[in-house]
Protein backbone atom coordinates (compact mmCIF):
# COMPACT_ATOMS: atom_id res chain seq x y z
CA UNK A 1 0.00 0.00 0.00
CA UNK A 2 1.40 3.40 -1.01
CA UNK A 3 0.33 6.34 1.12
CA UNK A 4 0.53 9.88 -0.23
CA UNK A 5 -0.66 13.35 0.71
CA UNK A 6 -2.02 16.11 -1.48
CA UNK A 7 -2.00 19.74 -0.34
CA UNK A 8 -4.46 22.28 -1.62
CA UNK A 9 -4.37 25.97 -0.73
CA UNK A 10 -7.47 26.89 1.24
CA UNK A 11 -8.30 30.56 1.72
CA UNK A 12 -5.18 32.76 1.87
CA UNK A 13 -3.04 31.39 4.68
CA UNK A 14 -3.95 27.74 5.13
CA UNK A 15 -3.39 24.58 3.16
CA UNK A 16 -5.80 21.67 3.16
CA UNK A 17 -3.81 18.40 3.39
CA UNK A 18 -5.52 15.16 2.45
CA UNK A 19 -4.08 11.66 2.73
CA UNK A 20 -4.78 8.84 0.30
CA UNK A 21 -3.66 5.23 -0.12
CA UNK A 22 -3.16 3.24 -3.32
CA UNK A 23 -3.17 -0.57 -3.23
CA UNK A 24 -0.16 -2.18 -4.88
CA UNK A 25 -1.34 -5.81 -4.74
CA UNK A 26 -4.59 -7.74 -4.94
CA UNK A 27 -4.38 -8.49 -1.23
CA UNK A 28 -4.46 -4.77 -0.43
CA UNK A 29 -7.54 -4.10 -2.56
CA UNK A 30 -10.87 -4.08 -0.77
CA UNK A 31 -13.58 -6.46 -1.92
CA UNK A 32 -15.56 -3.46 -3.17
CA UNK A 33 -12.57 -2.17 -5.15
CA UNK A 34 -11.96 -5.55 -6.75
CA UNK A 35 -15.59 -5.91 -7.80
CA UNK A 36 -15.85 -2.39 -9.21
CA UNK A 37 -12.42 -1.55 -10.64
CA UNK A 38 -13.19 -3.00 -14.14
CA UNK A 39 -15.67 -0.13 -14.53
CA UNK A 40 -12.84 2.40 -14.14
CA UNK A 41 -10.24 1.09 -16.56
CA UNK A 42 -10.98 3.55 -19.37
CA UNK A 43 -7.74 5.38 -18.51
CA UNK A 44 -4.84 4.92 -16.05
CA UNK A 45 -5.71 8.16 -14.28
CA UNK A 46 -9.35 7.12 -13.83
CA UNK A 47 -8.30 3.76 -12.39
CA UNK A 48 -5.78 5.32 -10.03
CA UNK A 49 -8.27 7.92 -8.85
CA UNK A 50 -10.85 5.18 -8.15
CA UNK A 51 -8.47 2.88 -6.27
CA UNK A 52 -7.02 5.73 -4.22
CA UNK A 53 -10.45 7.32 -3.74
CA UNK A 54 -8.80 10.60 -4.73
CA UNK A 55 -10.91 13.31 -6.38
CA UNK A 56 -7.87 15.30 -7.52
CA UNK A 57 -6.00 15.00 -10.80
CA UNK A 58 -3.03 12.67 -10.39
CA UNK A 59 0.12 12.05 -12.39
CA UNK A 60 -0.77 8.75 -14.05
CA UNK A 61 2.80 8.15 -15.25
CA UNK A 62 4.06 8.27 -11.68
CA UNK A 63 1.46 5.90 -10.22
CA UNK A 64 0.65 3.53 -13.10
CA UNK A 65 3.69 1.24 -12.57
CA UNK A 66 2.42 0.51 -9.07
CA UNK A 67 -0.66 -1.14 -10.59
CA UNK A 68 1.26 -3.61 -12.74
CA UNK A 69 -0.09 -6.43 -10.52
CA UNK A 70 -3.46 -6.03 -12.29
CA UNK A 71 -1.91 -7.35 -15.49
CA UNK A 72 -1.97 -10.87 -14.01
CA UNK A 73 -5.21 -12.55 -12.89
CA UNK A 74 -6.01 -12.93 -9.22
CA UNK A 75 -4.46 -16.14 -7.87
CA UNK A 76 -6.80 -17.53 -5.22
CA UNK A 77 -4.11 -19.91 -3.98
CA UNK A 78 -2.36 -16.87 -2.52
CA UNK A 79 -5.17 -16.63 0.05
CA UNK A 80 -5.41 -19.91 1.99
CA UNK A 81 -8.29 -20.48 4.39
CA UNK A 82 -8.04 -19.18 7.93
CA UNK A 83 -9.79 -21.98 9.88
CA UNK A 84 -8.77 -20.60 13.28
CA UNK A 85 -10.86 -17.49 12.67
CA UNK A 86 -14.16 -19.24 12.17
CA UNK A 87 -16.21 -22.13 13.55
CA UNK A 88 -19.38 -22.75 11.55
CA UNK A 89 -20.64 -25.29 14.07
CA UNK A 90 -21.00 -22.51 16.65
CA UNK A 91 -22.94 -20.26 14.30
CA UNK A 92 -26.69 -20.59 13.88
CA UNK A 93 -28.50 -23.17 11.82
CA UNK A 94 -30.19 -20.33 9.92
CA UNK A 95 -26.84 -18.86 8.97
CA UNK A 96 -25.67 -22.23 7.69
CA UNK A 97 -28.77 -22.43 5.50
CA UNK A 98 -28.28 -18.90 4.11
CA UNK A 99 -24.56 -19.49 3.45
CA UNK A 100 -25.35 -22.73 1.61
CA UNK A 101 -27.93 -20.96 -0.54
CA UNK A 102 -25.54 -18.07 -1.29
CA UNK A 103 -22.76 -20.46 -2.27
CA UNK A 104 -25.05 -22.40 -4.62
CA UNK A 105 -26.41 -19.23 -6.19
CA UNK A 106 -23.08 -17.56 -6.96
CA UNK A 107 -19.53 -18.93 -6.71
CA UNK A 108 -17.94 -15.80 -8.23
CA UNK A 109 -16.28 -12.96 -6.31
CA UNK A 110 -19.72 -11.36 -6.00
CA UNK A 111 -20.75 -14.52 -4.20
CA UNK A 112 -17.84 -14.08 -1.81
CA UNK A 113 -19.49 -10.91 -0.53
CA UNK A 114 -22.86 -12.68 -0.23
CA UNK A 115 -21.46 -15.59 1.80
CA UNK A 116 -19.42 -13.37 4.11
CA UNK A 117 -22.39 -11.08 4.68
CA UNK A 118 -24.29 -14.00 6.18
CA UNK A 119 -21.87 -14.10 9.11
CA UNK A 120 -20.53 -10.54 9.22
CA UNK A 121 -22.10 -7.07 9.07
CA UNK A 122 -23.12 -6.17 5.51
CA UNK A 123 -21.57 -2.70 5.59
CA UNK A 124 -18.22 -4.01 6.83
CA UNK A 125 -17.57 -6.82 4.35
CA UNK A 126 -17.14 -4.67 1.18
CA UNK A 127 -14.40 -2.67 2.89
CA UNK A 128 -12.30 -5.67 3.89
CA UNK A 129 -9.10 -6.09 1.94
CA UNK A 130 -8.89 -9.35 0.00
CA UNK A 131 -6.12 -10.53 2.31
CA UNK A 132 -8.73 -10.61 5.08
CA UNK A 133 -11.89 -11.41 3.11
CA UNK A 134 -10.74 -14.40 1.05
CA UNK A 135 -9.17 -16.48 3.89
CA UNK A 136 -12.38 -16.03 5.87
CA UNK A 137 -14.49 -16.94 2.85
CA UNK A 138 -12.49 -20.08 2.14
CA UNK A 139 -12.72 -21.04 5.81
CA UNK A 140 -16.52 -20.79 5.62
CA UNK A 141 -16.69 -22.69 2.33
CA UNK A 142 -14.35 -25.42 3.55
CA UNK A 143 -16.30 -25.94 6.77
CA UNK A 144 -19.63 -25.77 4.94
CA UNK A 145 -18.53 -28.43 2.47
CA UNK A 146 -17.32 -30.57 5.38
CA UNK A 147 -20.58 -30.40 7.35
CA UNK A 148 -22.58 -31.14 4.20
CA UNK A 149 -20.53 -34.31 3.67
CA UNK A 150 -21.01 -35.29 7.31
CA UNK A 151 -24.74 -34.70 7.01
CA UNK A 152 -24.89 -36.82 3.87
CA UNK A 153 -23.04 -39.64 5.61
CA UNK A 154 -24.75 -39.52 9.00
CA UNK A 155 -28.19 -37.99 8.61
CA UNK A 156 -29.58 -39.27 5.33
CA UNK A 157 -31.31 -42.59 4.72
CA UNK A 158 -31.87 -43.97 1.21
CA UNK A 159 -35.60 -44.23 0.47
CA UNK A 160 -37.13 -47.66 0.24
CA UNK A 161 -38.69 -48.95 -2.96
CA UNK A 162 -42.11 -48.44 -1.43
CA UNK A 163 -41.33 -44.82 -0.50
CA UNK A 164 -40.11 -44.13 -4.01
CA UNK A 165 -43.30 -45.59 -5.48
CA UNK A 166 -45.32 -43.39 -3.11
CA UNK A 167 -43.55 -40.24 -4.35
CA UNK A 168 -41.18 -39.41 -1.47
CA UNK A 169 -39.11 -37.26 -3.85
CA UNK A 170 -41.86 -34.63 -3.64
CA UNK A 171 -40.46 -33.62 -0.25
CA UNK A 172 -37.15 -32.61 -1.88
CA UNK A 173 -38.92 -29.58 -3.34
CA UNK A 174 -39.19 -28.15 0.17
CA UNK A 175 -35.46 -28.32 0.87
CA UNK A 176 -34.48 -27.17 4.35
CA UNK A 177 -38.11 -26.51 5.25
CA UNK A 178 -38.56 -30.23 5.86
CA UNK A 179 -35.94 -30.18 8.61
CA UNK A 180 -37.17 -26.92 10.14
CA UNK A 181 -40.77 -28.11 10.26
CA UNK A 182 -39.85 -31.52 11.70
CA UNK A 183 -37.75 -29.94 14.46
CA UNK A 184 -40.53 -27.46 15.23
CA UNK A 185 -42.98 -30.39 15.33
CA UNK A 186 -45.14 -28.68 12.73
CA UNK A 187 -45.52 -25.48 14.78
CA UNK A 188 -44.61 -22.43 12.65
CA UNK A 189 -44.20 -20.18 15.69
CA UNK A 190 -41.14 -22.24 16.64
CA UNK A 191 -39.37 -21.82 13.28
CA UNK A 192 -37.32 -18.80 14.39
CA UNK A 193 -36.15 -20.68 17.49
CA UNK A 194 -34.86 -23.47 15.27
CA UNK A 195 -33.10 -21.08 12.89
CA UNK A 196 -31.44 -19.19 15.75
CA UNK A 197 -30.08 -22.32 17.43
CA UNK A 198 -26.40 -23.23 17.07
CA UNK A 199 -25.76 -25.55 14.13
CA UNK A 200 -24.01 -28.19 16.26
CA UNK A 201 -27.08 -28.45 18.53
CA UNK A 202 -29.34 -28.94 15.51
CA UNK A 203 -26.97 -31.53 14.02
CA UNK A 204 -26.86 -33.53 17.25
CA UNK A 205 -30.65 -33.41 17.55
CA UNK A 206 -31.08 -34.65 13.97
CA UNK A 207 -28.54 -37.42 14.58
CA UNK A 208 -30.39 -38.53 17.71
CA UNK A 209 -33.69 -38.50 15.81
CA UNK A 210 -32.20 -40.78 13.15
CA UNK A 211 -30.64 -43.13 15.72
CA UNK A 212 -33.94 -43.31 17.60
CA UNK A 213 -35.89 -44.02 14.41
CA UNK A 214 -33.49 -46.79 13.36
CA UNK A 215 -33.55 -48.27 16.84
CA UNK A 216 -37.35 -48.20 16.87
CA UNK A 217 -37.54 -50.03 13.54
CA UNK A 218 -35.04 -52.70 14.61
CA UNK A 219 -36.72 -53.19 17.98
CA UNK A 220 -40.14 -53.52 16.38
CA UNK A 221 -38.75 -56.11 13.95
CA UNK A 222 -37.22 -58.09 16.82
CA UNK A 223 -40.47 -58.05 18.74
CA UNK A 224 -42.42 -59.23 15.71
CA UNK A 225 -40.04 -62.20 15.38
CA UNK A 226 -40.75 -63.23 18.95
CA UNK A 227 -44.48 -63.51 18.38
Amino acid sequence: MINFTISRRKWLLFKDRQSFALPTSYGEMTLKQFLEYPQHTQSPSALIAFLAQCPHRLDADAFAPLLSFLEAPLNLEDFPADPDHFDLKRKTFGQKIEAHKALKNDSTMRGVEAVLSVYYTDDVVPNWCLADALPRYFAIVGQLQHVLKVEEANLTTPPTAEQIRAGVEEFSKLGYFNTIDDLAQGKPWHYDDILNTEYIVIYNKLLKMKISANFGERYAAIMREKK
